[in-house]
């Protein structure tokens, strides 16, 4: 018999994330599917760390239901403050962006800074994404991003041509 390990789940967390949401219709959603991931987890013994976390909030973020996203708030508020990087607030920016909820976006971005973590480019990127329909409010995240001494990288200067924004 053979039997997965945390890095076997953690892979098909990755594979459930990033699949075609046709392709669950037997098993339900994206998020249920990953819970039942992580149960099997524990249930083995294996720890669910930050990693494993993460990737479920990339399942909840591709799932997109009110029930994925009700559940990728739980995973982000259990985590413990030290174990969410840049790829967790920037997997729970990237979820409300999609869904057009750019003020919980933004919360994120202050919850990081609370935490005592430098935003990254990566959550910059997203929270100019979450307002690119308002030209001044892009304005002051750019300025932000000066601020807090973030070099913007490619994607920030693609968004910002689009918006024919200069970079600096």
């Amino acid at each position: 018999d053979f039997l997965p390990d945390a890095y076997t789940y953690k892979a098909l967390l990755d594979i459930t994330a990033r699949a075609n949401s046709t392709e669950f219709s037997d098993e339900g959603t994206k998020i249920n599917r990953a819970l039942v991931m992580k149960e099997e987890m524990l249930s083995m013994g294996m720890d669910v760390d930050a990693v494993t976390q993460n990737l479920l909030l990339q399942c909840a973020k591709a799932d997109g239901s009110p029930e994925a996203v009700r559940i990728a708030e739980d995973i982000f508020v259990s985590m413990q403050r030290r174990s969410r990087d840049s790829f967790t607030y920037t997997a729970m920016m990237d979820m409300y962006v999609s869904r057009n909820d750019r003020e919980a976006a933004f919360k994120v971005l202050e919850i990081a800074k609370r935490d005592g973590k430098k935003p990254s480019v990566q959550m910059y990127n997203t929270a100019i994404r979450a307002c690119e329909k308002d030209r001044q409010k892009v304005l002051e995240v750019r300025e932000q991003m000066k601020l807090d001494r973030v070099a913007h990288n490619a994607v920030t200067r693609t968004i910002l041509a689009k918006l024919s924004i200069p970079i600096d």
